[in-house]
């Protein structure tokens, strides 16, 4: 079973959102969308994480930030407005 998170991080440096990043990054059975520069979806398939473990990483890899993870439970409505070339991956994997 895929579970879904959308983290979100109070003002975040670039470097402080590439520690996050690269925290996901080629990691199996987990994939994220970082087009905003404080949010991040993701969805895990290894049934690893939940929000408290997301939130505990998350204040290891950025302790004096706030922080906010909400797993999001399906069928979830949804609605976006920007770039084209930003959502086949919430076409493709968000929205399974």
């Amino acid at each position: 079973m895929r579970r879904h998170f959308i983290i979100v991080v109070n003002d975040a440096t670039a470097e402080q959102q590439n520690a996050v990043t690269n925290h996901f990054t080629n990691r199996n059975g987990i994939g994220y969308w970082h087009w905003y520069s404080d949010m991040w979806l993701l969805i895990d398939s290894t049934n690893f994480w939940n929000a408290e473990t997301l939130r505990d990483k998350l204040n290891e890899l950025l302790p004096a930030n706030h922080k906010f993870v909400c797993e999001v439970r399906y069928p979830a409505n949804w609605a976006a407005f920007g770039n084209p070339d930003t959502f086949p991956w919430l076409h493709n994997e968000w929205s399974k």
